[in-house]
Parts: structure tokens; C-alpha cells; sequence
């Protein structure tokens, strides 16, 4: 596991650490930058200090009234990286002996506790790069995002780090960027954020970065960074999880007793997940069955959080809502700040959202009171210094489906506009348990009739109809040295039908041709070159490629001194054409798949309306 065990680090030893992580970082530098770095140190080790504190206690789901420490839960974590399996402990090695690094997962997979047990192992070795921990999802509130400025301001927060002392000791290398929750950041800060990243990997090539994320399709183009895919627990995981975690030794033994191969196989989607594992515990506990729908599966929890907190007191708290009514107000609660991309929430914030709420089911209780029940009586949100988080998105995922599939689904057509562009979240699939009617008339439907038939996948084989068809670009952009990254954009109903559909591995079939395996190697080269032919190296170029049925088209916005000749142009665009050739190929059998299966769906749902029918006799 780890030889860091925090929970038994003495005082003394903790300040020993920090001063040395505080040190490490002007090690072998001038006197003059070391005389500078010495300034800010007296506000470097208190942020060690306070990462350390953060970083080494957890609050977890079943034991919400206090902190635990992350090593007394923690079970090693295993990752793919290119069909290579690779314990936590190699993903560590890789970064740091080769470069820069993408964690992905699920949510609940554990990629925060990783990025927590990455910081703390890298914190204790004074022989390597100091370890600085960032939360993304704060530069969503920002009016300009910076994240070099919003790193300096972490390191040194009382005396702003001067900016020529930064870059001297990122060129040095002496900082690994441990950058938590790219897909916390809200929709319209992502793009800025993933270039900012990445320039800054290309500016400071000695230090290390590594970001935390679900998947995201703009990372099949980060150039220097390896892809690690966290991988779901086997089953000797999960039980060593269960076993760790502080609950009722009874229950405990009981459940461990249910899980079996077998059991694990049926429910593999539930027990592979280290937050939802434990969820099941805790709904065993309840009532003895383990259920097989997602949906099923969050409402016995979300029952289990509502009856239980008071069950583990010695006194029984006024309610201001039952059961239903606190069903009601935190799913509408959900669907609106979701639909509006918030996962965080000062007081005023979760206030004027209540307000909303009560007026859309006609409650007249008191906002703050309500607000109350949300994080005290049944914990589903949390307090976070001034900030109020939910104790984890998938809660609000699923009672925003719940919302726009029962309480708001008449207003399921306004809200999907915006929605389905979360085709990496849960939602929609969960709306899909939830009432598939409703999400096969207004989304699956619509969607399939604007991009679907069998005469868009067999009517032209040849050339590039399908990737013209399915509104496929792709953005490179070089910071020069032949350093570029790619960004690739398509349509969201593709990565709909990868979560909902149950076609055979769908995971591997589906999804990592499209979002990791597209051939962006031979595209690279082909830009490399042309950045050379052209004699362009030192500056940066966007380029924009978009598919036509029978050519490439690749539109350049221009450095000033920077003017392509046409022939270089459509040498370049020729190249492309032939490099795209075989993903197009790949793409017509994965969406032919993708056809199949939502013919299947409608003819069932058609045969389903025909029996209702055919019962009530109408």
C-alpha cells in the first residue's frame, strides 16, 4: 500500500516535513532566487500545512459527522493506460520518472483520493519535486481566469509571489501541479483552463502535471500527456474496502458473507465503484436486498441518508419535511442548479435556489430551514470552510433526473437543450430508468431522426460521410517546438448511446475508438511537418479541421508574420484526408452498431404502447 502513515506522524516530524518541502523546492538554486524563495516560505509552509491537514482526512459517506484518516480506508487503486494494466504505485513511478499525467474515472471511482495519496506520498520525499494540490473548480468563480496567477496566489498568499520567481523555479523543475476536478470546472471555463494547462506543461517542461477528471474528449488530444483510466475494483478490492470502512461490524460481516462471484458479476456496476460499494453496504444494512437499476439503487440510499441520521442519535429532530416532500424539494433543487452548472454553493446561493423551489411546488416553509434538513438532518450536501458541496455529484445527478422525468416533465424539452451536452454524466441514463417514454419521445427520437438512417451509414461508403455527417472537428494548436495538442468535438448523442446502450462492451467498442484510439498520430505528423515546411517553429498556430464527404478542409488562423501558401494548404489538407480514411471506417462500424440498437429500442417501445393498448382496450 504506502509507508506513509500520516495518522501516526509526530508534531514535530509533520514540521520537519514541511520545512523540508518548503526547502526542497530552492535546492541547487542561485543565492539570489534561493534569498527570494526564503521570503515567501514563511507563507509556503503554512499552505503545506494546510494541504497536509486537507489531504490526509476524508469525509466519507458513512461516517459524515467527522473526519477519518485517508489511510485507514485507503485500498490501492489500479489503471490502464494503453491496454497496460498498472497498479498506483507504477502510476507514481511514471510520474516521476517520465512526464505528465491524466487520472479519469467515473464518478466515486477514488480519483480524488489518488490525487490526495499522490500529494502526500510526493510530499514526503524531500529528493523530489515539491507537490502543489489545486482544486479546479474554483477558477469557475473567477472573472478572469488565470491559473498560473491562481497558483502563485495559492503558494503565497499573504505576499504575492513575484512572477520572475515563479518561472525560475518551474524552469528549474521544482513543482509537480497536482491539478484535482477538471470536470468540476463549469462548461464555459474548460476551454480556458485546458489551454492554460497546457501551455504551461509546455512552458515549464522540468516540473509535472497532472490532472484529475471524468472523461473528457477534449484529453484525446493533450500532447505529453499519458492517459490512466482507473480501472473498477475486483472484488478482493471491494471487500478490503468494506472491511475498512467504519460501520457496523454486523452489517459488515453480513454483506462481505453476500459477496460473492457471483453476486459480484450480476452487480459489477455497483460493487466496482468505491462510493456506490459502500452505498450498498449502508442500503443492505436497511433492507437485505441488493437491487439491480441504478435508479432503484439511489432512491433506497437517498431513504436509507434519510431515516438513518436520526437512527444514530439519542433524540429524534424536527423535520420540517417528510420523506416525500424533502424527495421533491432537493430533486428540483438538483435539476436547476445542475442545469446551470453549479456543483458549489455559498449560503446566499443554496437560499436563492430554495426560494426558486418553493415557489415551483407552491412550499411555504422556511428557505433556511429547508436548507437545514439538505445538510444536517440528511446530509446529502456538506459544509466546506465557506462553501457548501454536495456529499457527491452522482446525488445531484440523480435527483435531477428524478426532477425532469416525474415532478418537471413537462419541461423535459427545455431542459435537454442544455442537458445533453453532458453526455459524460449520468442524467440522461438515469432519466432512462427512470422513464424511458418520456426520453425516447423527447430526446433519443429527435436526435436519431437528425443523424441516423441507414442510408447516412450504407447510402456512400465512400470518403469521409461519416465523419462529415456527425459534425466531427478537430482543433490543433502548436505553441511551437513542434509542441502542439489536439481538441476533438462531435456530437453528444454518440456519447449518449455509449452509457445507455447494452451493446456487448459497449465501453471498449464504442467509446475508446472515438475518445482515445482516433488516429491523431499520423494528424500530428502531417502538422509537424507543414509547421516546419512553413518555417513557422516559435509560434503559435490554431487550426481548425473540418470533414467534407470527399476532402479535408483545415482553416488557419494566422500569426501575423505567418502566411501559408495555398499550395501548402491543400498538400496539408491531402495528407490529412488520407490519415482520417481508416477512423472513418471504424466510426461507420461503431455508429452501424449504434443504429441497431436504437431501432431495437423504438420497435420494443412500440410493441409496449400496442400492449397498454390492447389492456385498457383502447
Amino acid at each position: 500500500m504506502t509507508d506513509i502513515d500520516t495518522s501516526r506522524i509526530a508534531a514535530e516530524v509533520v514540521t520537519t516535513l514541511i520545512k523540508q518541502g518548503a526547502a526542497a523546492a530552492a535546492k541547487g538554486a542561485s543565492e539570489k532566487m534561493k534569498s527570494a524563495w526564503l521570503k515567501i516560505t514563511s507563507d509556503f509552509e503554512p499552505y503545506l500545512e494546510r494541504t497536509l491537514n486537507r489531504n490526509k482526512y476524508v469525509r466519507i459517506i458513512c461516517q459524515k459527522d467527522q473526519d477519518i484518516d485517508l489511510y485507514s480506508i485507503y485500498v490501492p487503486s489500479k489503471f490502464r493506460c494503453n491496454d497496460k494494466i498498472l497498479y498506483d504505485s507504477e502510476v507514481l513511478s511514471h510520474i516521476m520518472e517520465s512526464g505528465n499525467a491524466i487520472i479519469v474515472g467515473n464518478g466515486g471511482a477514488g480519483k480524488t483520493f489518488f490525487m490526495r495519496h499522490l500529494w502526500l506520498s510526493l510530499f514526503k520525499r524531500s529528493d523530489f519535486k515539491t507537490p502543489i494540490f489545486l482544486e479546479l473548480r474554483a477558477l469557475s468563480d473567477l472573472s478572469k481566469i488565470d491559473l498560473k496567477n491562481y497558483i502563485r496566489l495559492a503558494i503565497s498568499s499573504s505576499e504575492y509571489l513575484p512572477e520572475d520567481v515563479f518561472d525560475y523555479f518551474c524552469n528549474r523543475g521544482s513543482f509537480v501541479f497536482i491539478l484535482d476536478g477538471f470536470d468540476e470546472l463549469q462548461d464555459n471555463a474548460r476551454e480556458y483552463v485546458q489551454n492554460q494547462i497546457l501551455e504551461l506543461s509546455s512552458l515549464y517542461r522540468n516540473c509535472r502535471f497532472v490532472v484529475s477528471s471524468r472523461y473528457d474528449r477534449r484529453f484525446s488530444g493533450w500532447q505529453g500527456f499519458s492517459i490512466f483510466q482507473s480501472e473498477p475494483f475486483d472484488l478482493l478490492q471491494s471487500i478490503e474496502l468494506v472491511k475498512k470502512v467504519p460501520f457496523d461490524e454486523n452489517s459488515k460481516a453480513l454483506f462481505i458473507k453476500k459477496l460473492d462471484t457471483n453476486l459480484y458479476n450480476s452487480h459489477s456496476s455497483f460493487i466496482s465503484s468505491p462510493l456506490l460499494c459502500i452505498m450498498m453496504m449502508m442500503t443492505f444494512k436497511d433492507n437485505m436486498t441488493i437491487p439491480s437499476n441504478m435508479s432503484i439503487f439511489y432512491d433506497n440510499a437517498f431513504t436509507t441518508l434519510f431515516q438513518w441520521h436520526d437512527a444514530t442519535k439519542a433524540f429524534h429532530r424536527k423535520r420540517c419535511l417528510n420523506i416525500d416532500e424533502f424527495r421533491r424539494s432537493f430533486s428540483i433543487f438538483c435539476l436547476l442548479s445542475y442545469y446551470e452548472g453549479k456543483i458549489e454553493f455559498s449560503e446566499s446561493e443554496i437560499i436563492e435556489y430554495i426560494i426558486k423551489t418553493n415557489k415551483v411546488l407552491s412550499f411555504k416553509f422556511d428557505p433556511y430551514d429547508i436548507k437545514r434538513e439538505y445538510v444536517e438532518s440528511v446530509n446529502l450536501l456538506r459544509q466546506d470552510g465557506l462553501i457548501y458541496v454536495f456529499i457527491h455529484r452522482s446525488f445531484q445527478e440523480y435527483f435531477a433526473a428524478l426532477a425532469l422525468t416525474s415532478t418537471l416533465s413537462d419541461k423535459f424539452n427545455s431542459f435537454i437543450s442544455r442537458i445533453k451536452r453532458h453526455s459524460d454524466d449520468n442524467v440522461i441514463q438515469l432519466a432512462f430508468e427512470l422513464n424511458k417514454n418520456i426520453v425516447i419521445k423527447e430526446y433519443i427520437r429527435p436526435e436519431y431522426n437528425n443523424f441516423l438512417s441507414d442510408s447516412v451509414i450504407y447510402g456512400n461508403e465512400n470518403g469521409l460521410s461519416i465523419l462529415s455527417k456527425f459534425n466531427i472537428t478537430y482543433e490543433y494548436r502548436s505553441f511551437g517546438d513542434g509542441f502542439g495538442i489536439f481538441s476533438l468535438y462531435m456530437s453528444d448523442f454518440l456519447f449518449f448511446c455509449r452509457h445507455i446502450s447494452r451493446i456487448k462492451d459497449n465501453l471498449n467498442s464504442i467509446s475508446r475508438p472515438i475518445s482515445f484510439n482516433f488516429n491523431r498520430f499520423s494528424v500530428e505528423s502531417s502538422f509537424e511537418k507543414f509547421v516546419k515546411r512553413s518555417k513557422i517553429a516559435g509560434d503559435e498556430i490554431v487550426a481548425r479541421i473540418t470533414f467534407l464527404p470527399n476532402k479535408v478542409e483545415v482553416a488557419i488562423k494566422e500569426p501575423e508574420q505567418f502566411k501559408p501558401t495555398l499550395k501548402s494548404i491543400e498538400r496539408l489538407e491531402r495528407e490529412l484526408y488520407s490519415s482520417f480514411l481508416p477512423d472513418e471506417e471504424r466510426m461507420r462500424s461503431e455508429i452501424s452498431a449504434i443504429n441497431d440498437w436504437c431501432k431495437e429500442l423504438f420497435e420494443k417501445d412500440e410493441q409496449r404502447g400496442k400492449s397498454i393498448d390492447e389492456i385498457l382496450g383502447l
